[in-house]
């Protein structure tokens, strides 16, 4: 096999290990985060926020802005804040591609 082949077989493993650190099995399963822990309640009103933006015939602008838990993003750090809107983001793309 080639360089380019095992880069390739290598970045898709990559890929599917953070795809399934994100989203185990189940919505109902709890997913970990550097920021938090997101439970099942949430996971099922992100999945519920996700279809909603899928289904809508407007464009939604901000559809992690509509993920965020204000009252929790505003006790973070900077820091902080920047990780928790990239987890969400990444749980966000994981969820619509199941839809």
């Amino acid at each position: 096999m080639s360089q380019n082949e095992w880069r390739k077989y290598i970045k898709m493993a990559k890929d599917r290990m953070r795809e399934m650190s994100l989203v185990k099995k189940s919505i109902e399963s709890d997913i970990y985060l550097d920021t938090e822990i997101v439970s099942a309640e949430d996971l099922k009103k992100f999945n519920r926020i996700v279809k909603e933006v899928v289904a809508s015939s407007d464009f939604i602008y901000n559809p992690i802005g509509m993920m965020i838990n204000q009252k929790k993003y505003d006790e973070m750090t900077e820091e902080k804040r920047n990780k928790y809107v990239m987890d969400l983001s990444e749980i966000y793309l994981t969820l619509r591609k199941k839809i």
